[in-house]
């Protein structure tokens, strides 16, 4: 419940402000405090989010054992559908839509809403949706930031969101900030001053991000296509991708060890 409205820097010292709780004092700031961040803000003088284009519903669909996949993403024309099974009866979904940055705050009924788009759909997701309390839905348009370096300055450092926000086609944005926090506390452990350590989290860990950021980013624009020709043509080409190549690129994504490899051959992707 804290607020923080931003930081104070003093020789040998710094202090995180706040307008409901008295200021914190300490050695170093991480600002983790997501692609909002207060302290981005601060540090950068700026936080240039960027809408993708289209706005996103979740939710978990609750007593549906009958659904016949554990997972998957649908495709339509400037709409998708993704589920996940997370327990014996339980489904976690989204919805992704093309839609003017807003309006999906606007819409009061969304079960009703989203009933009505995903009506005839495959794979029984108008049931997912019919399991789902309208209560429980939550919208946001979905937002990152151009990668950017810079990630600290003095005592202040960047971590996960703040620092690297991306869409969440890849499905990386927690995986990240969780690579960043152990490349951090060991560029900490293993750096003379803090102001090295910065520097050096940020050299192991910028491409990773960048690359993460900028394909989830073309990711999202593809799946989105709205035009029919488009479509078909993406739907088509996905068909024929082989296997081995989509099982290649995912090892890629997955195989990077911010624990065993050392800080000098991170860096590179």
């Amino acid at each position: 419940g804290a607020h923080c409205t931003g930081y104070r820097e003093e020789p040998g010292f710094i202090e995180a402000c706040f307008d409901n709780r008295p200021d914190e004092r300490g050695d170093l700031l991480v600002g983790a405090d997501g692609i909002h961040s207060v302290i981005c803000t601060r540090l950068q003088g700026r936080n240039n989010r960027r809408y993708s284009g289209y706005t996103c519903w979740r939710g978990i669909a609750d007593g549906f054992p009958e659904y016949n996949s554990s997972s998957g993403e649908f495709w339509g024309k400037g709409i998708r559908f993704g589920v996940v099974q997370i327990s014996a009866t339980k489904h976690y979904w989204y919805a992704a839509m093309n839609m003017e940055q807003g309006k999906g705050e606007t819409i009061q009924h969304p079960k009703a809403f989203l009933l009505q788009h995903y009506s005839g759909w495959a794979e029984q997701i108008p049931d997912l949706l019919e399991h789902t309390r309208e209560e429980a839905i939550i919208q946001g348009d979905i937002i990152d930031r151009a990668p950017s370096r810079g990630w600290s300055s003095g005592r202040v450092c960047l971590l996960g969101d703040a620092a690297h926000p991306t869409t969440p086609n890849m499905g990386q944005g927690a995986c990240m900030a969780i690579e960043g926090a152990m490349l951090l506390a060991r560029s900490l452990e293993e750096s003379a001053s803090y102001e090295l350590a910065f520097q050096r989290y940020e050299d192991c860990h910028y491409e990773r991000t960048r690359q993460v950021t900028n394909t989830s980013w073309k990711v999202g624009e593809v799946a989105q296509w709205s035009h029919p020709v488009s479509c078909w043509f993406r739907n088509m080409l996905m068909q024929c991708i082989p296997g081995a190549i989509t099982k290649k690129q995912i090892l890629k994504l997955v195989d990077y060890d911010v624990v065993n490899t050392p800080l000098s051959e991170l860096g590179e992707g």
